[in-house]
């Protein structure tokens, strides 16, 4: 008769089955995973050391040629960039020589340089040949009050255009009135019409026959611009 199926197990197969823990087995799984893991991550660090270790050696003449290239590529940078600033100089010098400083020259002591002017509330800054501007005393950026336009008045006005635009308005723009004194120097600021300024300027520049007048006269000419400023504010407050 065929055996049963109780005697097709071995009693040595039934003891295995039996004593078999699924825990143990996990247990060994995850430690031989961590001992895989371990030796990756030596393994890598010992790569990378030796990759860190490398270091490229020329026999003595390619290191000749190398540090002939690194010396020529240095001078090569530094000629670019005299060049680069010649070029800046050559542009800037093409530009002056383009603009008008008057029939003798006269304003050209002007180029390069700012002057500026406090009232209650702004400060006004003066660059001629360049710029107008305006920055609350209270702190924040410049507002432009335009850009270099040109001479107007046989050289006793300076009109500065296309300054920042102001809401519901033109672009700012200023006129700057120049008035003999005895030294460089912005006297007042005033905004007559929205958006339009108005700058005075003293220089002995324009003077008649080059003689700026006495610390009086320039006294009283600066209080009446003081005048017209304070006429101008209450014009404003009003």
């Amino acid at each position: 008769s065929p055996p049963l199926d109780d005697d097709l197990a071995s009693p040595e197969t039934d003891e295995s089955a039996e004593d078999y823990d699924p825990e143990l087995d996990d247990e060994q799984t995850e430690e031989d995973d961590e001992d895989d893991l371990d030796e990756d991550e030596d393994t890598a660090d010992d790569d990378g050391s030796q990759h860190q270790s490398l270091e490229v050696v020329y026999d003595e003449h390619t290191q000749t040629l190398v540090d002939a290239a690194n010396v020529a590529r240095s001078s090569f940078q530094e000629a670019a960039d005299r060049v680069k600033e010649l070029n800046r100089e050559l542009m800037e010098g093409q530009e002056s020589l383009e603009k008008d400083y008057g029939p003798e020259d006269e304003f050209r002591v002007f180029e390069g340089n700012c002057y500026e002017y406090t009232d209650r509330e702004y400060n006004y800054k003066l660059c001629p040949f360049d710029k107008a501007s305006q920055s609350a005393k209270s702190g924040g950026g410049e507002t432009s009050l335009g850009k270099w336009g040109e001479w107007q008045d046989n050289y006793r006005s300076m009109k500065y255009s296309n300054g920042q635009g102001c809401w519901n308005g033109p672009n700012r723009s200023t006129t700057v009135r120049l008035e003999c004194g005895i030294e460089n120097l912005l006297v007042s600021a005033t905004e007559p019409n929205k958006c339009e300024y108005h700058f005075v300027f003293m220089t002995p520049a324009v003077c008649e026959g080059n003689e700026p007048p006495t610390l009086q006269q320039q006294g009283q000419q600066e209080e009446v611009e003081g005048q017209e400023e304070r006429v101008a504010d209450a014009h404003t407050e009003l």
